[in-house]
């Protein structure tokens, strides 16, 4: 009886590490290509299995992007409240905010990128989108709960776009730079809802 049971479990892993390499291998493309650009057999290929075999495992876009989607937040380990554990000042949790951020754009451009500029392709994206959208928001908000009114500006100098600016600018030190900008101008708003 054991090695019945030993060869399902055997073949269960064998289907489990398929369906990761071919997810895998999509996401490598949605970075390289975009998601509308990316075709079936071009994710057969990169995985090194048939197009049936991806049909196998993954009838459609409706099966493959959540699959997709899993790995993507396996990846991007979207920064939490605990960011700012400790932190003494505003000072401190607009610069942990900032390198949070930034690091979450290093590990992740591309499929942030995906997300945001394809979301409209396919329901699994527009959730994601918003996911994302909120998760990033909330933090903002975490960092700055004494001048609510310079979440705008915050959550606009932290974005994904300013982060890809600074780095084909060639900006060193891009989080402190913009952590320092972020402060004065928080502190001159606050200054401003004083008076």
């Amino acid at each position: 009886m054991a090695p019945r049971k030993y060869k399902m479990k055997a073949r269960a892993n064998a289907v489990a590490d398929t369906r990761r390499r071919i997810a895998e291998a999509t996401l490598e493309l949605h970075a390289e290509q975009g998601v509308a650009a990316t075709s079936w057999e071009q994710i057969a290929q990169r995985a090194g299995v048939g197009v049936g075999t991806v049909y196998r495992h993954f009838r459609d876009l409706d099966e493959l992007l959540p699959a997709c989607g899993e790995l993507t937040f396996e990846k991007l380990a979207l920064p939490g409240p605990e960011t700012f554990d400790g932190a003494r000042d505003r000072a401190e949790r607009l610069a942990r905010l900032t390198e949070a951020l930034f690091a979450l754009y290093a590990r992740g451009a591309a499929e942030l990128r995906n997300i945001r500029e394809e979301s409209e392709l396919h329901p699994v994206l527009r959730q994601a989108r918003t996911d994302v959208d909120r998760a990033i928001l909330a933090l903002v908000k975490a960092a700055v709960p004494d001048v609510p009114e310079s979440v705008p500006l915050v959550r606009a100098l932290t974005d994904l776009g300013t982060w890809q600016s600074l780095q084909r600018s060639g900006v060193s030190d891009p989080a402190g730079r913009i952590a320092g900008t972020l402060e004065r101008a928080v502190a001159d708003l606050a200054g401003r809802s004083e008076n």
